[in-house]
C-alpha cells in the first residue's frame, strides 16, 4: 500500500528555501539531487550520504532524486553511451546503498523544463513560474532566429507573432532572452545564443521514433537494476508538452506511453 508524504523540492544550498523552512511548512520529506554534478559523472556514495545526513539533521527524509540527468549522447546514441549508461547505473546503486530507491529521470532533449517568466507576479502578490507560448514562439523566431523556426507557423501566425514582438520593449526582450538561458534551479550551466544554436543542431537529424529507440535501449539497460536495488523509476514529461525548438520531445500525450 502506497500512502503520500509530504515533501518540498530543495535545490541545496543556493536555495533560498532552507531547510528549516520545509520542516515549519510541515513536510516530512524532501526531493532533491547533487547538483554539482554534471551528466554523465557519478555520484559518490560518501558525497550522498553526507548530503542525506545533512537533510536528516534538520527532521526531514530525503525521499526522492530529481533529477539523476541522463546525458544528451544517451538520448542522441552517441557511441559513448553504454559506458555513460554504465557511469548512470553506478549512480543508481550508490543512491540504493544509501537508501534512496525513487529516482526521477527524463528524456527532454537537451532542455529540461521552460518557462517564460521565472519571477510572474500573481493578482495576490505571490511568485510563480509561468510558461506563455507567443514569448516562445517570439524567442525562437525573433530573437535566437532558429534555424527553419519560420516553417512551423502559418502566414497569419507569423506576422501576428512579429507584431507581439516589435511591441515588446527592450527589458522584456531581454527578460525573455534571459530566462530562456537561465540554468535549472540548483544548477550552474548557463547557455549563451551560440551555444543554444549549436547544441539545437545536434538534434536537427533525430527523429521522434530515433529518440524513442534510444529511450528503450536506455530503459533495457537501467530497468533490471532497478529491479535489482528495489528501485523506482519515475520519468519527468516533457515540460511544456509539446516540441520546442524544433527538439524531438517523445513523453508528452497518452500515445507515448
Amino acid at each position: 500500500m502506497y500512502t503520500l508524504i509530504q515533501c518540498m523540492r530543495w535545490y541545496g544550498h543556493k536555495d533560498e528555501v532552507t531547510l528549516q523552512d520545509i520542516r515549519q511548512a510541515g513536510c516530512t520529506g524532501v526531493v532533491s539531487a547533487l547538483h554539482q554534478y554534471l551528466p554523465g559523472e557519478i555520484w559518490d556514495y560518501d558525497t550522498i550520504i553526507q548530503y542525506k545526513a545533512e537533510i536528516e539533521n534538520h527532521g526531514l527524509k530525503w525521499e526522492v532524486v530529481e533529477s539523476l540527468p541522463v546525458h544528451d549522447h544517451i538520448k542522441l546514441g552517441y557511441e559513448d553511451r553504454d559506458d555513460l549508461i554504465r557511469k548512470y547505473i553506478l549512480s543508481m546503486q550508490n543512491l540504493a546503498k544509501a537508501g534512496i530507491k525513487v529516482i526521477t529521470y527524463n528524456f527532454m532533449p537537451l532542455l529540461d523544463w521552460l518557462r517564460t517568466d521565472v519571477d510572474y507576479q500573481r493578482e495576490d502578490g505571490s511568485g510563480i513560474l509561468y510558461f506563455k507560448k507567443d514569448e516562445y514562439a517570439v524567442f525562437d523566431l525573433f530573437i535566437l532566429k532558429r534555424h527553419d523556426a519560420r516553417d512551423e507557423y502559418s502566414t497569419a501566425e507569423y506576422e501576428r507573432l512579429k507584431h507581439f514582438y516589435e511591441k515588446l520593449g527592450q527589458s522584456e526582450i531581454d527578460r525573455i532572452k534571459n530566462n530562456f538561458l537561465l540554468p535549472l534551479p540548483g544548477a550552474d550551466e548557463h547557455f549563451n545564443m551560440e551555444d543554444l544554436r549549436q547544441k539545437i543542431e545536434k538534434y536537427r537529424k533525430v527523429t521522434r521514433e530515433k529518440m524513442k529507440t534510444n529511450l528503450v535501449y536506455f530503459l533495457k539497460k537501467i530497468c533490471p537494476v532497478a529491479d535489482e536495488s528495489g528501485i523506482q523509476l519515475a520519468v519527468h514529461p516533457d515540460d511544456p508538452p509539446y516540441s520546442v525548438f524544433g527538439l524531438p520531445r517523445i513523453i508528452h500525450t497518452s500515445a507515448d506511453c
